[in-house]
């Protein structure tokens, strides 16, 4: 048929007129054919055709040929059906029946300079059964081979389908034969994969789609269509290859294998610690998988992880920590190691755990790293030995107290006794004027008592958070003036210079009157009762950030900055109670720097020893209003 193509071609692209027949038809030589018209008169015939063996004269008409079917009844009956081509085996009896020989015939009908003829083209049997064989050859390795193929003509339509092709698409070749590609598909197709088949196949590029076709038990099987376009050189036409390949066992193992990821994702997910996995093969270390709760705490995205280097998210101490551990496994028989890890820029604790499993095949080894936040546990653990130190620091108060307590009662009770019985003597020997005196002193026994149970009662009302103010404007002035006034005489009897100093004759504060007063007086008779010569100096002033700003100021001992803490908590001297060189509870201190902040004010003390001490207390300041504020 090739031949028969390039000689139609060659014959219709020239001018009979302008041309001998034999420049037109067989400038090379093309092997045994005749050109005859419609009454079967030969018009030309190749060289050395085999007819001129035929009889001694040449043949003018194929009626001259003996051939079996009848060459002549055959073009007549093309005639009539108005059939352009037929494809014929005949006999030819050649020498008066003497010799017979097998021929195939192409016969193709033309039309030249107005004129309708017959090409025939003879070709030996054995030749085209070498063809078929081939042909026959090539298909049987196709089918045997199971592989399904399907060749289309350049107008796109199916000329050879392979059976197993039928049966992917359970269609008999009437039903697929002759169709256009996009026809044989149209049912696995979208509009738009349509769209792009047809934009193949027309600029003649490779194409490919996967399909999936569902049989009537109900088993899904997928196939991978692929086109390619080929050239034939001889005849320059395209042809188009579709082959297609089933990948259902790999659609399905990818499935499975994608299920088995998500079912490992779901259950690393719900592991409440971090977790991550490193694959180490050839030295290297990669990163495979982590869950969620590993993501946010280096704060990775889980679409780029495949992409991690493990090293740009993890700091120094945690990448320190897991190849030492990974170490220690690669040298020794230890399967499972834990270590402490504190991320950096967080409060966050976590014991790290590094454990293996081996892939033997691939000769790899896949580290399994977890992070357990155990950040409440440190805290708590913290917490216990805080609360620990806490309860021996407050058994050893608690005895400190009790001894403090004890003298601090004991003392004024023995005192009491002591008067009772000069009292009793006193009146028996109606020495009136004695029991007047002794009555003084029992009054100041009881006042010392009194102020005791007061302040303690007054501290575990500020303890216990349940401690009502009466906040008014008042000019704290007029306060340091007050006790002043009543610890001046104090003071002289112990000849020591005690000053006020009020810068301003007015400097007013919003406090608690009486409680703002039991502070200062607290403070003063602390600084009165731990001077033992120079002076005691109760300043006021605003400071340069219009502050009220009360200062009290003593020449005493003075006090370690190692105790100045300890002498704010209750009950406490620098002095313990087996060595104190003076008497008191140490509750006034601790109520004045408690009441200060309660008050809305701040305390501050600095002291040294042997020089003396400064207690300064800072309150903002107000303008002065004629009213008072409740």
């Amino acid at each position: 048929m090739n031949t028969v193509s390039r000689l139609l071609n060659n014959i219709t692209d020239k001018r009979m007129d302008v041309l001998s027949a034999d420049q037109i038809v067989n400038p090379t030589k093309n092997g045994n054919f005749i050109i005859v018209d419609e009454e079967g008169m030969i018009q030309y015939k190749s060289d050395d055709c085999f007819i001129d063996s035929y009889v001694e004269n040449n043949i003018k008409s194929i009626s001259e040929l003996q051939s079996d079917p009848d060459l002549t009844l055959i073009l007549k009956g093309m005639k009539y059906n108005k059939t352009e081509r037929l494809s014929i085996e005949l006999l030819i009896y050649f020498l008066n029946n003497t010799e017979v020989k097998d021929y195939v015939v192409q016969i193709s009908k033309f039309t030249l300079l107005k004129k309708k003829l017959f090409l025939l083209f003879f070709e030996e049997n054995k030749v085209y059964k070498v063809f078929e064989n081939k042909i026959n050859t090539l298909q049987f390795a196709l089918e045997k081979g199971n592989i399904p193929v399907l060749i289309a003509d350049e107008d796109y339509r199916t000329k050879y389908i392979t059976q197993n092709f039928e049966e992917i698409f359970d269609k008999n070749i009437e039903d697929l034969y002759d169709k256009p590609i996009s026809e044989v598909l149209i049912d696995f197709l979208k509009e738009s994969d349509e769209s792009i088949l047809l934009h193949a196949i027309e600029s003649k590029s490779v194409w490919s789609k996967v399909i999936n076709l569902k049989k009537t038990n109900g088993t899904n099987l997928f196939y991978d269509i692929n086109m390619t376009p080929v050239f034939d050189s001889a005849l320059g036409t395209w042809n188009y290859i579709l082959s297609a390949y089933n990948i259902t066992d790999h659609i399905l193992k990818n499935r499975n294998l994608k299920k088995s990821e998500a079912r490992l994702r779901a259950i690393i997910n719900n592991i409440s610690d971090g977790l991550f996995v490193l694959r180490k093969q050839k030295n290297e270390l990669t990163f495979v998988i982590g869950n969620d709760i590993f993501f946010e705490l280096f704060n990775i995205s889980t679409k780029d992880y495949e992409q991690i280097k493990i090293e740009d998210y993890l700091d120094t101490k945690a990448l320190e920590i897991i190849n030492d551990s990974i170490s220690v496994i690669e040298t020794s028989k230890v399967k499972y190691l834990t270590d402490s890890y504190h991320q950096t820029g967080t409060d966050r604790h976590f014991e790290i755990s590094t454990t293996f499993v081996e892939d033997k095949l691939d000769e790899e080894r896949f580290y399994i790293i977890t992070l357990h936040d155990v950040t409440a546990k440190e805290k708590y653990e913290r917490h216990l030995e805080s609360a620990y130190v806490k309860e021996k620091e407050l058994n050893r108060l608690k005895t400190l107290i009790l001894h403090n307590m004890s003298h601090e009662l004991r003392t004024p009770a023995n005192a009491m006794m002591g008067y009772t019985e000069i009292i009793e003597d006193a009146i028996n020997e109606k020495d009136y004027e004695t029991v007047s005196q002794i009555s003084t002193s029992v009054k100041e026994v009881l006042g010392k008592l009194i102020s005791l149970f007061t302040n303690i009662i007054e501290l575990a009302s500020i303890e216990s958070g349940e401690y009502e103010l009466e906040i008014v404007r008042i000019n704290c002035n007029q306060v340091l003036q007050s006790v002043y006034n009543k610890r001046i005489d104090d003071a002289e009897r112990k000849n020591l210079d005690f000053v006020i100093d009020t810068k301003d004759r007015s400097l007013f504060i919003k406090t608690d009157w009486i409680k703002f007063e039991k502070v200062i007086y607290e403070l003063v008779d602390n600084a009165i009762k731990f001077t033992k010569e120079g002076s005691v100096k109760i300043e006021s002033y605003l400071n340069a950030l219009n502050e009220a700003e009360i200062k009290i100021t003593d020449t005493g001992d003075g006090i370690e900055n190692s105790s100045l803490k300890k002498i704010l908590e209750p009950f406490q001297q620098e002095d313990e109670f087996y060595t104190r060189s003076y008497e008191g509870s140490g509750l006034g201190i601790t109520i004045s720097h408690k009441l200060t902040s309660i008050l809305g004010g701040k305390f501050s003390i600095e002291s040294r020893k042997k020089v003396g001490t400064v207690i300064k207390l800072t309150f903002p300041s107000v303008s002065p209003k004629p009213t008072i504020e409740l």
